[in-house]
């Protein structure tokens, strides 16, 4: 099983943020009037009603969590550092769209606050999963070198060439 490169990752997150941009013109501007994020998921009224900016929302959330997560993977270790930064973050952006949700006052739309929201609670699985290769790494579990994952033919990163080798 090959890992997928932080190019196309980086790709991915692109993508999706350029899906949820395009569903959101396609679904036109919405007035919606929540007091709390978990409000708009929770209520099947708002979902039968708004189904586009729902998708487009949990699209964007999703780009916002491999956007986070790609951020962080430029750091090379330091797992418990990265999780202590994304638990920062994702609380901070939460807080973000509290505020935003209960004075009415907006920086960002319903949409973009709603998808800051999601996107921070995501962060959890982040911060999960670096809690848990910390530890791994703690207890001297050894993580297997890229280099022997992937055939000699292959190169490391489309953007880095192969390099060939002198006989």
């Amino acid at each position: 099983m090959t890992k997928l490169g932080k190019e196309v990752w980086l790709v991915v997150a692109a993508v999706m943020f350029l899906l949820s941009y395009l569903i959101d013109r396609l679904a036109g501007p919405v007035n919606i009037s929540v007091k709390a994020p978990i409000a708009f998921l929770t209520s099947s009224f708002m979902l039968r009603t708004y189904p586009f900016t729902a998708a487009a929302i949990i699209i964007r959330s999703l780009a916002i969590f491999v956007s986070s997560m790609l951020i962080i993977s430029l750091f090379e270790r330091k797992y418990f550092s990265k999780a202590i930064f994304l638990l920062l973050a994702g609380v901070l952006a939460e807080f973000f769209a509290l505020q935003q949700l209960a004075t009415g006052f907006r920086v960002t739309t319903i949409q973009w606050t709603l998808s800051i929201a999601y996107g921070s609670l995501t962060l959890v699985l982040g911060i999960a999963w670096l809690i848990l290769k910390g530890i791994w790494a703690l207890l001297g579990g050894k993580e297997v070198p890229e280099s022997s994952t992937r055939s000699t033919t292959e190169e490391k990163s489309v953007l880095e060439p192969p390099k060939e080798e002198n006989s």
